[in-house]
């Protein structure tokens, strides 16, 4: 097994920021071990505006063979090295030799190569802030139904697919791995690889993009993107719907679920989201949820032409009422309805106190075809805020605030999960229809206590990534202290993709010591 990766470059260490498919190859050979950075979008950093011209890099360039890196030494001399994942808030922390680090920051790889909006399909590279791509497919009324996370706080196509984790609104139309339809990546051999297409009808070959959505950067570097984008519907309303147990919220949800309405999202907030939603944003709670803090809060979005929404709701409405009945319902839509869900996507509610997060930007019409959106006031650096500096014996680009685990259920389990993680203090997110949780623990669980947490939770069959924290796996985080199925699989395409152990291992290849995230 290789040696554990270092947190972070160690200050002065050798960093590369290559700008073609060339560059990250060539890179790639001539390291022991690499480790690629992104948008640091778990990252304390101020926000990314969507209009910054990404072609003024923030990092030194590509050094030639023989040239200097920003070290002073040739990149020839970084051997040796150790790194991961394919965003900076992919590093991993502990590790035993930080100096023969080689960063390979992959922002370099920036832009869209090709866009043809008749076809419904754009190709980026990986370096591309998901900002920057959503400006333009609003410029022609188009998006990315998965609904990326952390857009505000500056992710990266790359990272986002290496992550697999789409948002709330994924419900209609599906997960980042269902847009994916193509991929050109380098792995730890230094080769370039590519797997699918730039056309929706393409079925050639094994399809390497679903397989890389929620890799972690564990197989290769990726460099280049093909995705499927959709129409934006015209309108956008969200019924809330106040209920003092999970069990009702849950039958609430079922029967939404079962009905022909094919909501955008739909979310179950435990007691507290709402709240510390509230605390997140500058203007507070949209107007109308100031009273659903302490409630179990289902959320419906549904959208589509302006003229039908109204019906919509009515229906939405009416299904939910007919399975449960909700203490306070309001319907949200304009610019509270969108700055809802623009806060959901960037996780705000997981911000630690007094962190307001990346800023969430005022709704408003998509820009005209000359114009960016204004990003907003950089968030204002501070004890807890995003431009403090990384807490102690924290590496670089960690985030500090409370340990947070990403959850995959089934909608059925919903109650009895709820019940589970609130017994160890966690604040709870049921999101995608109770298919998946957000658990925030505003006091970290001590070493018995999460223990104890995991095994239940494997006793359940629920994978456990953790995306945020300390003690939850033997990996820094984004790594699986619950492993999901298929790990034997995995483990042999490692072996494919990255036989010389370059890339960090695979995110349950160890587990904490009698822990429940032992891969077998």
């Amino acid at each position: 097994m290789s040696e554990p990766l270092p947190a972070a470059a160690p200050a002065g260490g050798p960093v590369a920021r290559p700008s073609t498919l060339e560059e990250l190859a060539a890179l790639v050979r001539e390291a022991a071990r690499v480790f690629p950075r992104g948008g640091g979008t778990k990252a304390g950093q101020p926000a990314f505006s969507a209009d910054e011209d990404q072609s003024s890099p923030g990092l030194p360039a590509f050094p030639g063979p023989e040239a200097p890196g920003p070290a002073g030494l040739p990149v020839r001399a970084a051997q040796g090295l150790g790194g991961p994942a394919g965003d900076r808030h992919q590093s991993p922390e502990g590790g035993r030799d930080p100096a023969g680090v080689l960063v390979v920051d992959t922002t370099g790889l920036a832009g869209v190569v090709d866009y043809d909006p008749a076809e419904l399909t754009v190709t980026a590279r990986a370096g591309t802030r998901v900002a920057v791509l959503e400006v333009l497919l609003a410029r022609h009324g188009q998006y990315l139904p998965f609904d990326p996370l952390l857009v505000r706080a500056g992710a990266t196509l790359g990272g986002t697919v290496a992550t697999g984790v789409s948002g709330p609104c994924r419900m209609r139309y599906g997960g980042v791995r269902d847009f994916v339809l193509g991929v050109t990546l380098v792995d730890g051999r230094g080769q370039v690889a590519r797997g699918g297409g730039r056309v929706v009808k393409n079925a050639a070959g094994y399809d390497l993009p679903k397989f890389l959505c929620g890799s972690l950067g564990r197989f290769g570097i990726l460099a280049e993107l093909t995705f499927k984008v959709f129409p934006r519907p015209e309108a956008f309303a969200t019924a809330c719907f106040a209920f003092p147990s999970a069990e009702e919220a849950a039958a609430a949800l079922a029967a939404v679920y079962r009905s022909p309405l094919e909501p955008h999202a739909l979310e179950v907030a435990g007691p507290g989201v709402m709240m510390r939603q509230a605390a997140a944003g500058a203007a507070g709670a949209p107007a109308g949820l100031e009273g659903f803090g302490e409630a179990y809060t289902l959320l419906v979005r549904v959208g589509g032409p302006a003229a039908i929404l109204s019906a919509w709701v009515d229906r939405v409405v009416a299904v939910v009422g007919g399975a449960a009945a909700a203490r306070r319902a309001e319907i949200l839509q304009g610019e509270p309805e969108q700055r809802l869900w623009q806060m959901l996507r960037e996780l705000a509610w997981t911000a630690a106190e007094g962190d307001p997060g990346p800023p969430v930007p005022a709704a408003g019409p998509a820009p005209d075809a000359g114009q960016a959106p204004a990003a907003g006031p950089a968030p204002a650096a501070g004890p807890a805020g995003p431009g403090r500096p990384p807490e102690d014996g924290c590496p670089e680009g960690s985030h500090r605030g409370p340990d947070l685990l990403r959850l995959y259920s089934r909608p059925g389990l919903l109650p009895s999960l709820d019940a589970l993680l609130r017994r160890h203090g966690a604040v709870v997110l049921h999101t995608q229809a109770g298919t998946a949780a957000w658990a925030l623990f505003p006091r970290a669980p001590g070493a018995g206590e999460r223990a104890r947490l995991l095994a239940e939770l494997a006793g359940l069959g629920i994978p456990a990534l953790c995306w945020r924290g300390r003690g939850w796996a033997c990996q820094p985080p984004p790594a699986f202290a619950v492993p999901p199925a298929g790990t034997a699989v995995a483990r042999a395409l490692k072996q494919v993709f990255d036989p010389h152990g370059r890339f960090l291992d695979l995110p349950w290849a160890q587990s904490p010591a009698g822990g429940p995230g032992r891969a077998g």
